[in-house]
């Protein structure tokens, strides 16, 4: 029987050999949780591998998905595994649209990946209120008096679409960041640190601004994470 330590190696070195190795992760990974025994696979990604759970949900998403696998299209994809990662979300139409007119291409990056959401209308019934009779005695008038209440009816969830999908999206974007905070977390390699030290300088104004927000960013949470402490 495969052992851990094995699935574990195997793995690493497959992610360490080279970008094209994406899919081999994915498959040993799914490999891996199908063989190792209930418990044993979250444990080694949580000490035996050099990456998150979320990031291995993800390789192994990526290796699941035909069209991505498909060799047709191995020489139109970009050697990043979260941009691989974000095609794989996107539906047949909205992939095969972005390989037909190039979007899909070696050099794209993750901000070039395709976000399209289709909103269909569907006719509904006018919605009615429900009226209710209360029956009061008249202390002034043998008769009785008829005092209706009206109550709207609860909204549909049809209704709230909108701010669902609102919701979606921002739990997107804030799982996206998440995402780039853990690999962040290879800073902690001193190698990793000091080629990352070395590059920046060599960025252009654009990026380096964009580092400095993205440091002043980490800061932020930083803060709100002790808050949140106490």
């Amino acid at each position: 029987m495969t052992s851990t330590k094995q699935f574990a190696l195997k793995i690493t070195k497959a992610w360490h050999k080279s970008i094209a190795s994406i899919f081999e992760c994915g498959d040993l990974l799914t490999e891996a949780k199908a063989k190792l025994k209930h418990g044993e696979f979250q444990k080694m990604i949580e000490h035996s591998l050099p990456f998150k759970p979320r990031t291995a949900e993800m390789l192994m998403r990526i290796a699941a998905d035909k069209r991505l696998t498909n060799p047709k299209h191995a020489s139109l994809l970009p050697p990043s595994w979260y941009v691989l990662y974000r095609l794989s979300t996107l539906s047949d139409e909205d992939f095969e649209a972005a390989i037909v007119d190039g979007t899909i291409n070696p050099e794209m990056r993750r901000d070039d990946v395709p976000q399209k959401v289709t909103v269909t209308t569907v006719a509904e019934a006018p919605r009615q209120r429900t009226m209710s009779v209360e029956h009061i005695a008249a202390s002034a008038s043998p008769n009785r008096v008829i005092v209706p209440h009206y109550v709207e009816p609860p909204p549909r969830l049809s209704d709230m679409s909108g701010l669902e999908e609102d919701t979606r999206v921002e739990e997107d974007r804030a799982e996206n960041l998440i995402v780039a905070l853990e690999q962040l977390a290879e800073l902690a390699d001193p190698i990793v640190m000091q080629t990352v030290v070395r590059m920046l300088p060599e960025l252009d104004h654009e990026r380096q601004t964009r580092v400095r927000q993205a440091i002043g960013a980490i800061g932020i949470i930083a803060d709100a994470l002790k808050w949140s402490d106490h």
